[in-house]
Formats: structure tokens, sequence, C-alpha cells
């Protein structure tokens, strides 16, 4: 029942460059899960494992460049003895 959260930082981005920040949760299917650069998981809990992707879409001038990160969160059940 620990607490978790996510960042996706943005570096060396010009104050001209529009960007958007996706993050997407693997698991189900790649729903979509928020829309900036963090995401708090406030309980964690077994059901909470799997595969979360940030990702990145920005403008540089003419130029759209997408990039992700990935991160493979892996919660284990605590057996009580």
């Amino acid at each position: 029942g620990r607490s978790i959260d996510f960042q996706c930082q943005i570096e060396n981005v010009n104050n001209d460059d529009q960007y958007q920040i996706e993050w997407h949760y693997a698991r189900q299917n790649g729903n979509l899960i928020g829309r900036n650069n963090r995401v708090d998981i406030s309980v964690v809990q077994y059901n909470h494992s799997g595969l979360y992707l940030c990702v990145v879409t920005y403008n540089n001038g003419r130029k759209r460049h997408v990039f992700s990160e990935e991160i493979l969160l892996a919660v284990h059940e605590r057996s009580i003895v």
C-alpha cells in the first residue's frame, strides 16, 4: 500500500517548442492514463503491475519529434506469516 510517482522530464526544449506528454498503461492495451509530466499512484496494489509508457511529442520549427520512455512496475504480494 505505498505510494509511487512517475515523472517524465523534458530537457533542452526551447520556449518556442510546443510539446505534449501522454502516459499510457500497456497492460490495459495502452490506455491513456495522464497528460502531464507526472503520474501518481497513491496506494500501490498488485494490479498496478505492468508497463508504463511516457510518450512526448514536440514540434521544433517544421519538424515533429516523438520519443518515449518505458517504466516497468512489478508489485509483489507480501505474504503474511
